[in-house]
């Protein structure tokens, strides 16, 4: 015997009226989402594309923190963003190791940093001519090639005070001036206070280094 009363039905009929209309509008939601999408790619792309450029522009300061922030806000907008995604990984390393930038430099024409890193590759093997180098790029503001030169230096002699002197003085100034993170600071801090210690070794007396040395133990 049937038990269903007349009000069970209708019970039923609403639920399948009810899930009718929720499906019917979460197609209706679909199919504008995806129609919405479309008609936004080209301007995602164009957006992406301009926070790629901004990117590079800070890269090209060596302002890594906001060149990579850069880089993520256009790989957020076009994940296919081959740019943008290339550069940040450049944006990430370049802190630790600068002669990363040089390719990014070439591809952007920019030849004044570019002659930079040919200097460096083209140093004589001389400690004075090396030294001399780090004192220049760091008049410049290259700290972190002036590390280069320098460590160059001291690996030609390792007892030249003016070596270690010059490879103290720029990791010190590449984490009082460049844009990395405070842990990135730390190292070349640490590197900069093993190098002004090995000054200190050769001469005791040594004022710059002993100056640079309470400089840091401020930071």
């Amino acid at each position: 015997m049937n038990n269903i009363s007349p009000s069970d039905n209708l019970s039923t009929k609403q639920k399948y009226d009810f899930l009718f209309y929720f499906l019917k509008w979460v197609l209706i939601l679909l199919i504008a989402f995806f129609s919405l999408k479309l008609i936004m790619k080209p301007f995602l792309s164009d957006w992406s594309q301009n926070y790629t450029k901004k990117g590079d522009s800070y890269l090209q300061e060596k302002r890594y923190l906001n060149a990579k922030l850069c880089y993520d806000k256009a790989l957020l907008l076009n994940k296919k963003n081959s740019a943008a995604l290339a550069h940040k990984e450049i944006a990430i390393e370049a802190p630790r190791d600068v002669l990363v930038l040089e390719s990014f430099y070439i591809e952007k024409g920019n030849t004044v940093e570019s002659v930079f890193f040919e200097e460096i590759r083209e140093l004589p093997i001389d400690e004075t001519i090396s030294t001399q180098k780090s004192k220049d790029l760091i008049e410049k503001g290259e700290f972190q090639l002036a590390i280069e030169a320098a460590k160059l230096s001291t690996k030609i002699s390792s007892n030249y005070k003016d070596g270690w002197l010059y490879l103290g003085i720029a990791n010190f100034k590449t984490a009082e001036n460049l844009e990395i993170s405070k842990a990135q600071k730390d190292i070349y801090f640490t590197e900069a206070k093993k190098a002004f210690l090995k000054v200190k070794s050769l001469d005791p007396e040594n004022k710059d280094a002993a100056d640079y040395l309470v400089e840091i133990e401020k930071k």
